[in-house]
């Protein structure tokens, strides 16, 4: 779409806008909402938003917008209509799937659901998770998962299916825990190498040094 997504609040409630990458023009108001508003994906072919209302709260939705200029009767939609937490939505590379966050389960999971049908849903983490990222290919997903560890989940879609495998631990972030509209850190295409908002290693107290014999030292 070449341009920029930024989101501004305000008392009225929230509202998404785009701005060129060039830094050049007025920002432009592509939707505006009653309520508070967070910027989940674009889709790789550009012609669709996610966004959650409400973000960091127990109300949070998904909702799909269609950035398609030219269809005067575009309507954005409840993703799942669920009346439980939703957010971090990611579109896969191929726009055949969509990751997500959810707590139906009373646990923050990480779910992957055919799209548009949204008629398949796999569950992806197993003990918790938020901030779901496609490897590039599609074949992997990383996430945030319990203790803030780094996590990634090889896919099998051979056949037109979406198979699972184990989740393995990467690292240990150290990154704040997400809500449902932030991400803490983004990944290369090859899933090689990551970017993590993480807070400042805690300062330490400075080591005390104990000087003997100073008055010989005074001496010399």
């Amino acid at each position: 779409m070449g341009a920029g997504w930024s989101i501004g609040t305000g008392r009225g409630g929230g509202g998404i806008y785009a701005k060129p990458v060039s830094g050049l023009g007025a920002s432009r108001l592509v939707k505006k909402e009653a309520a508070p508003v967070g910027l989940n994906a674009i889709s790789y072919d550009g012609k669709l938003l996610a966004y959650v209302t409400n973000p960091g709260s127990a109300s949070a939705r998904l909702w799909v917008h269609e950035l398609a200029p030219e269809k005067t009767d575009a309507k954005d939609y409840p993703l799942l209509g669920k009346n439980f937490l939703e957010g971090t939505a990611q579109f896969s590379p191929d726009g055949g799937w969509l990751a997500y966050m959810s707590g139906e389960t009373g646990t923050r999971e990480i779910y992957v659901v055919s799209f548009p049908s949204l008629s398949t849903k796999v569950q992806i983490s197993t003990s918790g998770g938020n901030n779901p990222r496609w490897r590039g290919d599609g074949k992997e997903l990383f996430y945030i998962g319990p203790d803030q560890n780094m996590t990634a989940v090889g896919l099998d879609m051979s056949g037109g299916s979406l198979r699972p495998g184990p989740p393995k631990v990467l690292f240990q972030t150290g990154a704040r825990t997400p809500g449902s509209a932030d991400y803490v850190y983004d990944v290369t295409a090859d899933g090689q190498k990551f970017l993590v908002n993480s807070p400042p290693p805690e300062q330490g107290s400075k080591p005390i040094t104990i000087y003997a014999n100073w008055t010989e030292a005074l001496k010399k």
